[in-house]
């Protein structure tokens, strides 16, 4: 329910005048000329001037009471953002050299919108001729794969991966020579996600340090040794974007293999990879202006110089934050911004930024120091950004500063760019904040908040209501159990380390949000091994492989946490349902080419067939593996 604002304003100044008109014969018989000449209707005009100047400002709200009343809601205003993403080379790279920060990148055909690298890298001759992904229990090359258009591969091969890696071979060194002649230099592996679980430039707030990628390398077959990540900006798996590797020097020509190891951290996704390369730049849509003098100052309260701040973003080392020096006693002097020079002292040295008029302003003395006459004024270099009008659609090829005769290319849009925050996006956002409830109180609230949190990759949330996980059997109010399945166990179970972590950060970002007087319990999904056996009949000119295989597939959809990758809906089995021969017998009986069920049996675990049904606790699942079909075929008529 919204709040009714009252409407002061509603009297003007003709109004006003009017109204003190008809009171002067009664305040003052004695005064009879009305007419406009007289001098008293001409004060009379001033009150009723004055008057409608303080009504108005009564009922006015302008943009600084709606900052003010949003940041009693928690909601404060954004600063733009920039585009980011990835280019990536079509064509191998000449010669190793060092590519600074801040190297200008140009679309060569589209919109004319300015690009900065956002790493200080080496680039690398070395050129990839193998992709290889496994585990312990063996690999399978994925080169024809990570080269097709559209094409991508899962991260962990099979469900039971042990020790997952990804291998990427190449005809010689990366690097042949360290940047500035050290023993190592920095170079960027690009990692472009099927299905990342965070959209790019997502901000970083919020999202839980999973991981970490654990990368080796080797020269000519030897030993393999580990490698220190600088930065990783796909979050562990979880967004498109590159990993920044100090990779050692080797001179020579022998072939050198670079190893992804997956086995380091926890994932809660299952990410696929449609693309693993070297030499990916990641570029952010900035634009630097170089530092300049400002009109020296005039020794007047509430000086302002006219700047460009509109696109102003958060500081990065790439975007450096707009500084104001004067000169003083001391040389050049630092003069910070602040919000509201209003809250300052006559000595602070501080500037107020209005980014709607682009003015930077002074203090007036007694609000913030006054700039003495004939100082000189400056700014340093500072970074501005398109915002939204600085995303660009895929496909474009670019042109780095100093790279001429390499070509890039950005396989997907670069995207991310948002406007700063006007004082209608902060009273939309207030309304917004004042209309959501505080608690999620309702169990499709709270799920579609869960299935909603950046970062964890959950695909299923079930809500027992008066449930304890330890007293199954008894309805317990004021209790509620949350049953959760991140992503990941479409493939394989957690590890108990795993599943401590994962619960850990989930039940920390729910504590905000609890009932006050509720008993909330977080758990995993326990998932309980099942086998099927089954005798099929099926039709005389059927093809036992088809039949078998439809029927491992349909029991691979069922008995499981989460249906297969690639197929439509959320869950697969009911949490907590029994799994009876009948539902099973169903299922099967449904294929095509199937006559009938001659014979079925259940087992849990590696436990004998035998079973009629397997009865699941409410917060299990199944999970279906090693099932036994078999086979006969019916007489023809």
């Amino acid at each position: 329910m919204s709040i009714a604002v009252p409407q002061l304003d509603t009297i003007d100044f003709e109004a006003l005048l009017e109204e003190a008109r008809g009171r002067i014969p009664r305040y003052a018989p004695e005064w009879t000329d009305h007419n406009l000449h007289d001098p008293g209707i001409t004060l009379l005009e001033l009150l009723a001037w004055v008057t409608d100047q303080q009504i108005y400002q009564l009922g006015f709200i302008g943009d600084a009471y709606y900052r003010a009343f949003a940041r009693l809601l928690g909601v404060t205003p954004e600063l733009a953002r920039p585009a980011r993403g990835l280019l990536w080379p079509q064509a191998p790279v000449p010669v190793e050299i060092d590519l600074p920060l801040a190297t200008r990148a140009a679309a060569i055909e589209g919109a004319d919108v300015p690009f900065l690298i956002d790493l200080a890298c080496r680039l690398s001759t070395a050129q990839q001729i193998g992709l290889v992904g496994g585990s312990e229990r063996g690999s399978v090359s994925l080169l024809a794969t990570e080269r097709r258009e559209r094409a991508s591969f899962p991260a962990y091969r099979q469900a039971d991966d042990g020790a997952p890696w990804l291998q990427l071979r190449f005809d010689r060194p990366i690097l042949a020579q360290g940047s500035g002649g050290a023993a190592t230099g920095i170079v960027s592996l690009g990692i472009e996600l099927e299905n990342p679980a965070l959209a790019p430039g997502s901000p970083p707030d919020g999202v839980p340090a999973w991981g970490p990628l654990g990368f080796e390398y080797r020269v000519a077959g030897g030993t393999w040794r580990p490698l220190r990540s600088v930065r990783d900006e796909t979050r562990a798996l979880l967004q498109s974007g590159i990993v920044a590797l100090e990779i050692p020097a080797v001179a020579g020509a022998e072939p050198a293999e670079l190893r992804l190891r997956l086995d380091r951290g926890f994932f809660p996704s299952a990410p696929r990879i449609a693309r693993l390369e070297l030499n990916a730049l990641p570029v952010v849509q900035l634009e630097q202006r170089a530092e300049a003098l400002l009109a020296a100052g005039t020794g007047l309260p509430d000086q302002t110089r006219d700047l460009p701040l509109r696109g102003l973003t958060a500081p990065s080392p790439v975007a450096p934050p707009l500084e104001i020096e004067v000169v003083g006693a001391d040389g050049w002097e630092r003069w910070p911004a602040t919000d509201a020079l209003r809250d300052l002292g006559p000595d602070d040295r501080r500037v107020e930024l209005d980014s709607e008029r682009e003015l930077v302003r002074f203090g007036n003395g007694i609000n913030g120091r006054i700039p003495p006459l004939g100082a000189q004024i400056r700014h340093r270099t500072y970074a501005l950004t398109r915002a939204s009008g600085g995303n660009i659609r895929a496909g474009l090829t670019w042109r780095v500063d100093g790279q001429g005769a390499v070509l890039w290319k950005n396989r997907v849009a670069l995207a991310g760019g948002e406007d700063a925050w006007d004082a209608a996006r902060v009273s939309l956002e207030a309304r917004r904040r004042a209309r959501r409830p505080a608690v999620p109180v309702e169990d499709a609230a709270i799920r579609t908040e869960l299935l909603a949190l950046p970062g964890f990759a959950l695909a299923r949330v079930e809500i027992l209501p008066r449930h304890h996980p330890a007293l199954a059997d008894e309805e317990l109010p004021g209790h509620r159990t949350i049953v959760v399945v991140p992503e990941i166990m479409r493939r394989r179970d957690l590890s108990p380390e795993e599943e401590g972590r994962y619960l850990d950060e989930l039940r920390a970002r729910l504590a905000p949000s609890r009932l006050a007087g509720e008993r909330q319990h977080v758990v995993l999904a326990r998932c309980v091994p099942v086998r099927v056996r089954a005798r099929l009949l099926i039709e005389p000119g059927a093809s036992a492989e088809k039949v078998k295989a439809a029927a491992e597939a349909v029991l691979a959809a069922q008995l499981a946490p989460l249906p297969p990758e690639g197929q439509a809906g959320e869950g697969g089995w009911p949490l907590g349902r029994t799994l009876s021969i009948g539902r099973i017998e169903g299922l099967l009986a449904g294929l095509g080419q199937v006559v009938a069920v001659t014979a079925l049996e259940l087992a849990r675990d590696q436990g004998d067939f035998a079973a009629s049904e397997i009865r699941l606790e409410a917060i299990e699942l199944p999970r279906g593996h090693d099932h036994v079909i078999e086979f006969e075929r019916s007489r023809g008529a």
